[in-house]
């Protein structure tokens, strides 16, 4: 893939060391976010809103991942995912006991999504990000839930200059952050619900969640498009490693 090419699309087409310098910053935030979790018990809202630009840097990879493969092999490729996801889950729940699968599973269903996306019909796949906006008034046992999986395919559809999916894609992201907006605005009184600070706290996530993730998209422009930062496995093995690692350092350090 020509930079030629990335600098074509709304959101840029990232490949090699482009792709890669964008998975080390989702990597560093995700750490990032999950010390703060792990060892600081969410008390610093400053590493959370970090965190918000964690998981669409992920579905972008998942959505370039799925754009390599092409129709015929993004089946092969949700399942390779799909393969991860199952593997560390006794990991991650180990070192972070929840009732949720781990996100390696929303990225997998997200892959799988992104291609059934680019063989459906728009009313389709519009009916489908309904649905998934919709299900965050239910419990989804999965990260991110149904907007979650339905990230992927948006952001691949707005690459390929489909711009009738920038407003789904914007409505997606607000969606996996509502629980990011909740815990800004914990404890603040009823009435101050529709106030100043309720809106700067809304726009605060929305910067970390979309305009951030978006800046270093379009720092890789100036990356080369071969070659490669890291090793083909880094994050399968990174992701459950460093839960590993910030459940030790818990254990002994802050109890």
């Amino acid at each position: 893939m020509s930079n030629n090419h990335s600098r074509k699309s709304f959101i840029p087409q990232a490949d090699g060391r482009a792709l890669d310098f964008i998975k080390i910053c989702a990597a560093v935030l995700m750490v990032i976010d999950h010390m703060n979790y792990m060892l600081f018990k969410l008390s610093v809202p400053e590493m959370n809103l970090a965190g918000r630009a964690v998981f669409p840097l992920f579905a972008y990879g998942v959505a370039m991942g799925a754009q390599r493969a092409g129709l015929a092999k993004v089946p092969v490729y949700a399942g390779k995912l799909l393969f991860t996801a199952v593997a560390v889950e006794a990991i991650v729940q180990l070192a972070r006991p929840t009732d949720e699968v781990n996100v390696i599973f929303t990225l997998a269903a997200g892959a799988l999504c992104a291609g059934l996306a680019l063989r459906a019909k728009d009313w389709q796949i519009l009916l489908c990000y309904a649905v998934a906006v919709a299900s965050v008034a239910v419990k989804v046992p999965m990260e991110f839930g149904l907007p979650g999986v339905a990230l992927p395919s948006a952001l691949l559809l707005v690459m390929q200059g489909r711009r009738l999916y920038i407003v789904p894609l914007l409505i997606l992201l607000f969606s996996i952050n509502l629980g990011g907006i909740s815990d800004l605005i914990k404890g603040m009184p009823a009435a101050s619900l529709l106030s100043a600070a309720v809106l700067g706290s809304a726009l605060t996530v929305a910067f970390f969640a979309s305009v951030m993730p978006y800046m270093l998209l379009l720092l890789s422009r100036s990356l080369p498009q071969t070659g490669r930062y890291l090793s083909r496995y880094f994050l399968q093995v990174f992701y459950p490693g460093h839960m590993v690692a910030l459940w030790v350092i818990g254990m002994f350090y802050f109890k």
